[in-house]
């Protein structure tokens, strides 16, 4: 991992070209963080509460190989200009750590928003509120929005500044269901230079009943 900081502006740095964006790109890898953070298996158990056809993943993976080029646009806050989220989603890190989320990824413009990690618990308390395609969240919206903050103080604590979140409801990888339950969570730690990412998809076909006991 760099010594470079994702925070702290040179504005004598000069923006790097094209060619070193692109080998700097080239350069970065991520490793899976092992065992899983027990805020993450928290917020996941929540959503397998409600989601029952579908899946539901989180890992958080520390960012390695970054360089000056990373930090020129990260302290920035151009993370979409760098890439940084596509690089992580499309690492054989987070393939060996989801099989099949590699599959039929496609990006565009829109796939990712911008959000402030002010707003992490009520995303995750909204998600929870939704629920999934055949159950409902049990408890009131203040018990959503409890484990929301439970997961936002576990992560982010009040290092607000810190955080990046780019969140997404398009089925981006064929591992998503693509019907109407498909969330994603990429939180960015850029100061201790770790990506959070949280993953749910349902469906609402219905079982076969040739499967019936």
């Amino acid at each position: 991992m760099s010594t470079t900081s994702w925070l702290e502006i040179d504005q004598q740095d000069a923006r790097p070209d094209a060619a070193t964006l692109e080998r700097s790109r080239a350069g970065l890898t991520f490793r899976l963080r092992e065992p899983t953070d027990p805020a993450i298996e928290a917020v996941l158990a929540a959503f397998r509460s409600v989601i029952v056809r579908g899946s539901v993943f989180g890992a958080a993976f520390d960012v390695t190989g970054d360089d000056e080029t990373t930090a020129w646009y990260l302290c920035r806050n151009r993370v979409d200009e760098y890439g940084l989220v596509e690089a992580l989603l499309t690492s054989p890190a987070m393939a060996a750590a989801l099989p099949g989320i590699d599959q039929d990824v496609r990006f565009d413009a829109d796939t990712f928003e911008e959000r402030a990690a002010v707003e992490l618990d009520g995303m995750i308390a909204s998600a929870l509120i939704w629920g999934g395609s055949s159950a409902s969240f049990k408890g009131r919206a203040a018990e959503a929005k409890r484990i929301g903050r439970a997961f936002s103080d576990a992560l982010v604590g009040d290092r607000y500044e810190d955080f990046r979140i780019d969140d997404s409801f398009q089925a981006w990888s064929g591992w998503f269901d693509d019907v109407a339950w498909d969330f994603t969570w990429v939180i960015t730690d850029r100061r201790r230079k770790v990506m959070t990412v949280v993953f749910v998809t349902d469906d609402d076909a219905e079982a076969d009943p040739s499967s019936a006991g």
